[in-house]
C-alpha cells in the first residue's frame, strides 16, 4: 500500500471489515450463550468440569473484538510505546504530538498506561478522565488522607523521601484535603500537571501500602485527545479517522500496583509496538538483556512483524569517536540481539528532542501572534538547541521564517520524517491489522467450541453406555426377585454355615467332658493336700489317726492347707470355664461374621447385582452379633457367680480361723489351738469338713453303715474324743464338695449341658435365626423393588440428560458451521488487504 494510502473502493473495504468484524462479534456471543447453557447443565446434573474459565475468557474476547469493532469504525490506528526507564519515549510521543503532554523523567515516571489520540474534530488537547476511573482516583486519595492524618505529616514526609519521592507539595496537599483536586475533563495547559499528580498519587499508594488491586480490573486510562499536527498533514488527509500512541510504563516500574492487565489490554487493540532504545546505553550488555527480555514479551503477544525500534539520542553520536556505534552497526545489533528481520524499514534513528523542539515551535506558531510566539518556550528552546552560542545575539533580530527553517531542518534530521513514511503510512489503514488479531481471537474461540462440542459428544456417548448397561440391570433385577430360586439358595446356604458352627460347638464340649481337666487337676493338688495334712497331724498314733479335730484341741495348720486346697480349686475351675466359654463364644461369633460374610459378600446369590444395589441404595444386612453371644455369656456369669459364693466362704473361714491362729501354740509343725469353745460332737461317727456351710463347716457323719473307716473314742471327762482314721473315706468327704454333689462346681457344667438340653439350645438359635432371616428376606424384597425404582429413575434421567446434551451439540454443530463461513471470509479479508 505503501504511498497509495486508501484504495478507491476503500470505503466499501472499510464497511466490509465493519460488517464481518460484527459478524464475529455476533457469533461469538451466541457460542458464549451456548456454553452457559452447557454451563448451566453441567451444575444442574453435578457433572464434568465446570466452563467458567472458558465463559470468562470469551466474555473477554468479545469485548476486545468490540472495542476493534469501534476502533475499526472510527478508522483508528493504535500505536504501543514500551521502553526501559529513561529511554525517552514520553518526549517522543511530545514530539509527534508537537507540545509537552506528557510527564518527562525529571517530572514523574509512567505508572498509568496515557493515551494520546489524534483526531480530525479536536482542536485544542484535552485530557479525559472516565467516570471509573475518577471514582478510583478519588478513593485511593480519600485512603492516602487518612493514611498521613494518622501517622502525621512529618512521618508521611520522612516515608517518601524515603523510597525517593521528592514530591513534597503532593503530600502536603492530601494531608491537608481529603477530597481529589481533578475533575473528569482537564485543559490544555492542566494536562502535564495532571498527569503528574495521578502518577505520583499511584506512585504513593505503592510507598503506603494502599490497596491498588482495582486496578487490575480496571476498563479506563486517562485520554488525551488532541489534534493531527502539522507533520502528521498526510495522515489526516488520508483517511485516517484517529491515530492513538499508548504510553506505557517502563520496566522497573512498581509491579505491585496491579497494572499489568490494563497494559495487556491496550496492547491487545494496538497495531504497532514501538520499542525505543536508548543510544547512549545500546552496546551494553546489561541493556541489551532488558531490551530483549522486552522485545520477546511484545514478540509474544503481537508478533515480530509488528514491532519497530526507536533508537533514541542518536545526536548524541561522536562521528569522530571508533567507539560510537555507526547506523550500519545498529542494524546489525538489532537483526542479531532481538531477531528483528527487515531492520532497513524497521529501525529508526531519532533524535526526540530535536523532533519535540521542531513540532512544538510548528504548532504554537500556528496558535500564537508573532509578538507572542518570540515569548513562548518553544521559540527560545529552539532557538538555543539550533543556534548554540550565537543565539543570545541573534535572537532580537532572527526572523521566523529563519526559525521555520531552523524547525523544519531538525524535524527532517529528527529522523521522525523517515519513521512516518516508512513506519506509519503504509499502516493506515490499520483495517488489516484489526482484522489479523480478531482472527487469531477467532480461532481460538472456535477452537473452545470445538473442545466442548467434542467433550459433550463423548459424554453423550457415555451416558448411553450407561443406560444400556442400567436397562440391563434392571432386567436381570426383576428376574431375580420374581423367582424363588435365590430365597432356597440363601436358606440352603445359612443352614449349611449354621451346622458347621454347631459341629464346632459340639466338638469343644466333648473335648472338655473327655480330657476331664479338672479332674485329673483335683486328684494332683489331693495328693499334695494329703501329704500335708499327714506332716502337720500330731495325734497320738499318727500312723493310724488324722487328727484336725478334737474336743481339746484343733490343728489350725490342717484347717488353714485344706483352705487354701479350697482357694486353689476354685481359682483353678474359674480359669477352665472361661477358656470353655470363651472358646464357645468365639465359635458363635464366627458363626455371626460368617453369615454376614454371605449376606453382604460379592458371591451371594444375587452376585454382582447385589454388591452394586448396596453401593448405590448405602444398605447392609448384619445379624447382630450380640443377640447370639449373649447366652455363652449368661452362661459365663452363673460360673463367675458360684465361684464368687465359693471364693467368699472361703474368705469368711479364713477369718474365723485367724482367731485361733493368733491364740495357737506350735506343736510339732503345726499350730495347736487349745481351747474350751471347740465344736461339741455328740454321736459317734467321723467329721467331713464343708467350706461352704458358714454356720458350722463340720459335718458329722454316723458310723453307722460304715465299714470302710476304724474310729477309736475316748472319754476325756465329760467330753468324747473323736479322731479320724486316715482313709479313702475322708478322701471321699473332700472330694464331695467339688466334683459328686449337686451344690459342687460341676453343677455349673450340667446347667450348659443338662438343664439346656443340645435339642432345646439349637431350638433357641434356630427360632432367634429363623426370625432374622425372615426379615432380612423380607427387607432383601423390598430392597430390590426399592432397586428397581432406583434404576428405571436413573434411565429416566439420564436419557434426560443425553436429550439435553444432545441439543447443546446440535446448537454447537449449528454455529460451527455458520462460523466456518464466517472463518472463511476473514480470511479472504485479510488476504486482499495485504
Amino acid at each position: 500500500m505503501s504511498n497509495n494510502l486508501l484504495q478507491p473502493d476503500s470505503d466499501a473495504l472499510h464497511q466490509s471489515a465493519i460488517d464481518v468484524i460484527t459478524h464475529v462479534s455476533n457469533v461469538m456471543s451466541e457460542g458464549c450463550a451456548i456454553l452457559r447453557e452447557h454451563d448451566r447443565l453441567l451444575a444442574e446434573n453435578q457433572s464434568g468440569n465446570r466452563l467458567g474459565a472458558e465463559i470468562k475468557a470469551i466474555e473477554e474476547d468479545i469485548r476486545h473484538v468490540n472495542e476493534k469493532l469501534e476502533r475499526v469504525k472510527r478508522k483508528e490506528l493504535t500505536m504501543t510505546i514500551v521502553a526501559p526507564t529513561s529511554a525517552g519515549k514520553s518526549t517522543i510521543i511530545n514530539a509527534i504530538a508537537g507540545q509537552d503532554l506528557l510527564p518527562s523523567r525529571n517530572d514523574a515516571t509512567t505508572v498509568l498506561p496515557t493515551e494520546i489520540v489524534f483526531s480530525r474534530k479536536v482542536t485544542r488537547p484535552k485530557l479525559f478522565l472516565g467516570n471509573a476511573l475518577m471514582t478510583l482516583l478519588r478513593d485511593v486519595w480519600r485512603q492516602l488522607h487518612e493514611k498521613f492524618q494518622r501517622i502525621g505529616l512529618d512521618e508521611a514526609i520522612k516515608q517518601a523521601t524515603k523510597n525517593d519521592f521528592p514530591r513534597e507539595d503532593l503530600i502536603r496537599e492530601i494531608f491537608n484535603s481529603s477530597v481529589f483536586p481533578l475533575s473528569e475533563e482537564v485543559k490544555s495547559d492542566d494536562i502535564q500537571p495532571a498527569l503528574i499528580k495521578i502518577n505520583n498519587l499511584l506512585r504513593l499508594c505503592g510507598i503506603f501500602g494502599i490497596s491498588t488491586e482495582f486496578l487490575s480490573s480496571l476498563s479506563e486510562i486517562p485520554r488525551i485527545e488532541v489534534p493531527f499536527p502539522p507533520q502528521l498533514s498526510s495522515l489526516k488527509d488520508s483517511g485516517l479517522g484517529t491515530l492513538v500512541l499508548v504510553d506505557t510504563p517502563g520496566l522497573s516500574e512498581d509491579k505491585s500496583l496491579n497494572l499489568l492487565n490494563v497494559a495487556k489490554d491496550r496492547l491487545d487493540v494496538t497495531s504497532l509496538v514501538l520499542v525505543v532504545v536508548d543510544y547512549m546505553t545500546i552496546g551494553q550488555p546489561e541493556n541489551q538483556k532488558k531490551v530483549k527480555k522486552l522485545v520477546d514479551k511484545m514478540a509474544a503477544d503481537k508478533g515480530r512483524d509488528r514491532i519497530y525500534i526507536i533508537v533514541n539520542k542518536i545526536d548524541a553520536r561522536d562521528p569522530n569517536n571508533p567507539d560510537d556505534l555507526t547506523a550500519e552497526q545498529i542494524l546489525s545489533l538489532v537483526k542479531t540481539k532481538y531477531e528483528i528481520d527487515d531492520p532497513q524499514n524497521r529501525v529508526f534513528e531519532m533524535s526526540a528532542i530535536k523532533g519535540f523542539l521542531a513540532t512544538n515551535f510548528q504548532r504554537e506558531k500556528k496558535i500564537y501572534q508573532p509578538t507572542e510566539l518570540r515569548k513562548r518556550k518553544s521559540f527560545e528552546a529552539l532557538g538555543q538547541k539550533y543556534y548554540s552560542d550565537s543565539w543570545e545575539d541573534r535572537k532580537e533580530d532572527i526572523s521566523l521564517s529563519e526559525m521555520d527553517k531552523a524547525a523544519n531542518k531538525y524535524w527532517q534530521k529528527s529522523g521522525f520524517a523517515d519513521f512516518m513514511e516508512k513506519a506509519i503510512a503504509p499502516l493506515v489503514p490499520s483495517i488489516k491489522y484489526a482484522l489479523k488479531d480478531i482472527s487469531q481471537i477467532f480461532t481460538s474461540f472456535l477452537s473452545c467450541l470445538s473442545k466442548q462440542k467434542g467433550i459433550l459428544e463423548r459424554h453423550i456417548q457415555q451416558l448411553q453406555e450407561q443406560i444400556n448397561f442400567v436397562e440391563a440391570e434392571l432386567k436381570e433385577v426383576i428376574s431375580i426377585y420374581t423367582s424363588l430360586k435365590w430365597q432356597e439358595e440363601f436358606l440352603s446356604s445359612i443352614n449349611s454355615i449354621f451346622n458347621e458352627s454347631q459341629e464346632k460347638k459340639h466338638t469343644a464340649l466333648h473335648d472338655f467332658e473327655s480330657e476331664s481337666e479338672f479332674q485329673k487337676f483335683f486328684d494332683h493338688q489331693l495328693d499334695i493336700l494329703c501329704t500335708r495334712l499327714i506332716k502337720l497331724n500330731i495325734a497320738e498314733d499318727s500312723r493310724h489317726y488324722l487328727v484336725i479335730i478334737n474336743p481339746t484341741y484343733m490343728n489350725v495348720s490342717m484347717l488353714q492347707e485344706i483352705v487354701n486346697f479350697n482357694r486353689i480349686c476354685c481359682i483353678k475351675i474359674n480359669k477352665i470355664f472361661d477358656e470353655l466359654f470363651d472358646q464357645l463364644k468365639n465359635i458363635e461369633s464366627q458363626y455371626v461374621e460368617d453369615v454376614n460374610y454371605y449376606l453382604n459378600s460379592d458371591n451371594v446369590f444375587i452376585h454382582e447385582i447385589h454388591k452394586r444395589m448396596q453401593k448405590e441404595l448405602n444398605q447392609e444386612f448384619l445379624l447382630n452379633k450380640d443377640k447370639y453371644t449373649d447366652f455363652y455369656q449368661y452362661a459365663k456369669e452363673v460360673v463367675k457367680k458360684k465361684c464368687n459364693a465359693y471364693e467368699a466362704n472361703i474368705s469368711k473361714y479364713e477369718e474365723r480361723l485367724k482367731k485361733y491362729e493368733s491364740s495357737s501354740t506350735i506343736v510339732g509343725n503345726a499350730k495347736i489351738y487349745w481351747g474350751e469353745d471347740l465344736p461339741d460332737f455328740i454321736n459317734t461317727g467321723y467329721v467331713s469338713y464343708d467350706p461352704m456351710n458358714t454356720l458350722n463347716p463340720y459335718r458329722h457323719h454316723s458310723y453307722q453303715n460304715s465299714t470302710l473307716i476304724e474310729i477309736s473314742s475316748r472319754r476325756l471327762g465329760t467330753k468324747t474324743v473323736y479322731v479320724y482314721l486316715f482313709s479313702e473315706e475322708v478322701v471321699s468327704g473332700i472330694r464331695s464338695s467339688y466334683i459328686d454333689k449337686e451344690s459342687s462346681f460341676v453343677s455349673v457344667i450340667n446347667l450348659y449341658f443338662h438343664s439346656v438340653s443340645e435339642d432345646e439350645l439349637k431350638k433357641i438359635l434356630v427360632s432367634t435365626l429363623g426370625e432374622d432371616i425372615t426379615i432380612i428376606l423380607w427387607n432383601r424384597y423390598h430392597l430390590f423393588k426399592e432397586y428397581e425404582e432406583y434404576l428405571r429413575q436413573l434411565i429416566e434421567t439420564s436419557k434426560k440428560i443425553q436429550n439435553s446434551y444432545t441439543i447443546i451439540v446440535s446448537q454447537y454443530k449449528l454455529l460451527l458451521d455458520k462460523a466456518a463461513n464466517l472463518e472463511k471470509y476473514l480470511q479472504y479479508q485479510q488476504d486482499y488487504l495485504k
